[in-house]
C-alpha cells in the first residue's frame, strides 16, 4: 500500500516496507525531550553454541543487530536467564530447560526479533 497520509501536522508518506515522517509547521528548535525515537527491531543472526542440555545451564551467546541494555532473550518462548548486554551486536545467556529445537527470540523495546533457520538451540 503507497500513498500520503497527513494528520495533526505530521507528513506520512507511505512505501512498501517503509514509512517515512515528515514534520509540517515551520522552522524552530525542538526541545530535547520531544525529540522522536526511533525504535529498531533486534535481529539475531547467530546463537552459540547451538545446542545444550535438556536441563538448560549452557551459557550461549547471541549475535545480531540492535540490541539493548534491557534486552530480554528467549528459547522457545521461556526465558533465558543471566542475560549480559556486551553490545548492541552480542548478548550472553544462559538456557532454560526444554526439549528439542528451539527458536532463540530477542526483545527490546523495538519489538521481537523474527525468527529463522539461524537461530534455533537444541536441546540433546
Amino acid at each position: 500500500m503507497a500513498g500520503r497520509l497527513r494528520a495533526r501536522g505530521v507528513a506520512i508518506a507511505l512505501a512498501l516496507g517503509a514509512a517515512v515522517v515528515s514534520l509540517l509547521g515551520g522552522v524552530g528548535a525542538v526541545p530535547a525531550a520531544a525529540q522522536p525515537t526511533v525504535l529498531t527491531v533486534p535481529t539475531v543472526t547467530g546463537v552459540s553454541p547451538s545446542f545444550g542440555p535438556p536441563g538448560g545451564g549452557t551459557v550461549v551467546t547471541i549475535t545480531g543487530t540492535n540490541f539493548t541494555s534491557a534486552a530480554t532473550v528467549a528459547f522457545g518462548g521461556v526465558a533465558g536467564t543471566g542475560v549480559v548486554f556486551v553490545s548492541s551486536t552480542e548478548l550472553q545467556v544462559t538456557s532454560p530447560a526444554g526439549t528439542g529445537t528451539v527458536d532463540v527470540t530477542v526483545t527490546t523495546t523495538g519489538g521481537t526479533s523474527a525468527t529463522w533457520a539461524g537461530d534455533r538451540f537444541t536441546y540433546m
